[in-house]
């Protein structure tokens, strides 16, 4: 009797250890794009990729990547749970025999529980081990190209941590304090624990907005789980997960006090620009005015750009035009997300505006000429899986320039080929000939709105070759054409003298612009190598960071009856480590086939570095960014004889003197007509810095 009794005490015991072994690991939260896969050796086995569902109980050999806007939160027991952030990869091969978890690349926090006995939990990378007995910690893990250079940052919230390299060295890190592990070919430097803030540590693990409430309470119903068999009765989850607190409104505000001559009289100015951001949602203003020191600082009608302020009132009148001019003015942007999400608008000035690859608009900005010109775009973009567009506004208050994609992707849904996509695009630009004239040394600038009207169509095509996290490849390819639209050709003679085969209406021309290529992504470094040639009337990316300064230029090129066929390529490279730093480099070479020295070339650049892997790097809490746009590069020789010559450039070096107040000083080029510009140098005084004004 006994030996019955224990039988079947042992079989209950068991029987309860399993049971709860099949509720974990338990994922309790998923937002944007998340999947997981199921390997033994990931060296050796393939491995296929299945979208990750809330509640789902994962296999104990899964894989767990993350894409660029994915989260994902995943109960491993009832004393462990890790966070997933954007763009990582994480094992849980080891933990129910190491209670390791193995993070490829990414970031993730653990929240764990007082450990009893022998229990442990440690977060492993080729770097170092991190491990833990009752804490809340984040691990930050980057990878060099060829995984020769990586760094491991580990930053503590509560408890002790130990990290540990892997030639034996170790340091406790406490809460408040943060350490890594930075490796490189022929050394390893395990970094002495410093001292790291609480708000430092929640900007590095802000947890994101769960914008569709994807946590409600759900009606509890039976289905069959990853790896379970269709016998098997899954485990239902011991509680429902809760929703996520929304997100805390943030508020920065920079300014910017300083003089400027303008006509031989020097201006006090100084510029306001308050950002605000609750959820997805962001508000930008830039308030700014120039008053001579002399007049009363009150009396708008006194400063240099008074009329900025009358909003619509003019003596007795009121124009609502006006009105709302002045009004939109002093709004920087409105936005609604981020370029790639399922949603992303945003209104006002907006720096880089590009449609598919950029074969029609590339990086096209309507901040050429600001301040002195401010201009109200706008981009607007929707991905709804199967079908999708983008848009791309230059000016809402006269119709300029503007363009749209359309696209699909009819195998949505399927790993990798999912990203199957065909596109077309359409753009157009109501005023692309600028005639400028001097009369008694006044610049008069004429606009032939309409007339012509010049405009490109293409499609496009996206075709997926491999994406396993840290490797991706995309083979993709465009084709395009160019034209133009004559309203009224006794308006338009002037371009009859160039090309004396233009009809009125529509104009096609014979020429075609065709490019083929491959991108993709290598740890952290976006690629993309790619051959363009062009025929007779065609430019490709004729729609470019430049286009407002060289548009009549441009269209001088197009309707040219002797243009050359081009060959070449264009590539890029670049970087994107969060927190540390992001940038790309791109260059294009085309030569042109009957052997002249007229080649086409562009040159672009945009660096940024955070002001906190400087300061733990050298000490210094420092940071800058550049951005760069030059076309029609001659010679190396003549690159570096004038830099900035046909090009754009902004750069940015800032220090922080407290958390709370930064020096940046600054140089920019911007244009305040299609053939002048200005060098603008300015020492800045801010609070804080949110986002990018861009260029």
């Amino acid at each position: 009797m006994r030996r019955v009794l224990l039988v079947i005490l042992t079989l209950f015991v068991s029987s309860f250890v399993f049971a709860q072994v099949d509720k974990y690991p338990l994922v309790k939260l998923v937002i944007g794009k998340a999947e997981y896969a199921v390997a033994g050796d990931k060296s050796t086995t393939p491995i296929a990729y299945r979208e990750l569902d809330v509640d789902m109980v994962l296999p104990t050999s899964s894989i767990i990547r993350t894409g660029p806007d994915g989260y994902v939160e995943v109960l491993l027991d009832p004393n462990k749970t890790i966070k997933i952030f954007n763009s990582s990869t994480i094992s849980l091969l080891t933990f129910y025999s190491e209670n390791t978890v193995t993070l490829d690349v990414g970031k993730i926090k653990a929240k764990v529980g007082k450990l009893v006995g022998s229990d442990s939990f440690k977060v492993k990378t080729d770097s170092g081990i991190a491990a833990v007995r009752g804490t809340e910690f984040g691990v930050i893990y980057n990878v060099g190209s060829g995984g020769g250079i990586s760094l491991m940052e580990v930053l503590v919230s509560e408890g002790l941590v130990a990290l540990s390299t892997p030639d034996g060295r170790t340091v406790e890190i406490p809460a408040g304090y943060s350490s890594s592990i930075s490796k490189y070919p022929g050394g390893v430097d395990l970094e002495t624990p410093k001292p790291v803030s609480p708000e430092v540590f929640s900007k590095y693990f802000e947890e994101p907005v769960q914008a569709q409430q994807q946590q409600e309470i759900q009606p509890t119903q039976e289905k069959q789980q990853p790896g379970i068999t269709p016998n098997q009765v899954p485990q239902q989850p011991s509680a429902p997960p809760a929703p996520s607190a929304p997100s805390e409104p943030k508020f920065s505000f920079g300014y910017q006090i300083s003089a400027e001559n303008i006509d031989n009289v020097v201006w006090n100015k100084i510029v306001l620009s308050p950002v605000f951001q609750i959820g997805d949602f962001g508000v930008g203003l830039y308030i700014v005015s120039y008053w001579n020191g002399k007049d009363n600082v009150y009396d708008t009608s006194k400063w240099y750009n008074g009329a900025e302020y009358n909003f619509g009132f003019h003596e007795n009148a009121f124009d609502i035009r006006d009105f709302s001019d002045d009004l939109f003015k002093k709004i920087l942007f409105l936005s609604y997300g981020q370029k790639g999400k399922q949603v992303f608008i945003r209104l006002g000035n907006i720096p880089d505006m590009t449609l598919g690859h950029g074969f029609i608009i590339d990086r096209y900005s309507n901040m050429l000429g600001f301040p002195a010109i401010r201009k109200i775009g706008l981009q607007f973009d929707l991905d709804l899986g199967v079908y999708g567009f983008e848009s791309a506004f230059a000016d809402l208050s006269r119709t300029r320039m503007f363009g749209m994609r359309h696209y699909v992707r009819p195998l949505y849904g399927t790993p990798v080929l999912g990203n199957l996509a065909f596109g077309v695009t359409g753009a157009i630009d109501l005023e692309p000939y600028i005639v400028q004239t001097i009369v008694n040394s006044n610049t008069n600038t004429y606009a032939y709105e309409g007339n012509p009207s010049v405009f490109s169509v293409g499609i496009d095509a996206d075709f997926p070759v491999i994406d396993i996290g840290i490797f991706s490849m995309t083979l993709f390819a465009d084709f395009a054409k160019s034209g133009i639209y004559i309203n009224k050709k006794e308006e338009s003679l002037h371009l009859y003298l160039i090309n004396s085969n233009l009809n009125e209406g529509f104009n096609l021309f014979d020429g075609f612009g065709l490019s083929g290529g491959v991108k993709g992504v290598v740890l952290v470094l976006p690629w993309r190598l790619e051959y363009r040639r062009t025929t007779g009337s065609f430019i490709a990316s004729y729609f470019d960071t430049l286009y407002d300064a060289q548009k009549t230029e441009k269209l001088i090129s197009l309707i040219s009856s002797n243009i050359p066929s081009y060959n070449g390529l264009l590539g890029s490279i670049g970087v994107k480590l969060e927190n540390i730093a992001e940038g790309y480099i791109e260059y294009q070479q085309l030569w042109p086939e009957d052997g002249s020295l007229n080649s086409v070339n562009s040159l672009s650049a945009k660096f940024v570095i955070d002001k906190e892997i400087i300061k733990s790097t050298i000490g210094v809490p420092a940071y800058g960014s550049l951005t760069f746009r030059r076309n029609n590069i001659p010679s190396i020789q003549d690159f570096f004889a004038d830099v900035l010559k046909d090009g754009v450039a902004k750069l940015e070096v800032a220090y922080s003197v407290s958390p709370d107040l930064d020096i940046a000083i600054s140089y920019r080029r911007f244009y305040i007509s299609s053939t002048e510009y200005q060098d603008s140098i300015g020492i800045q005084l801010r609070s804080s810095i949110f986002g990018d004004l861009g260029m």
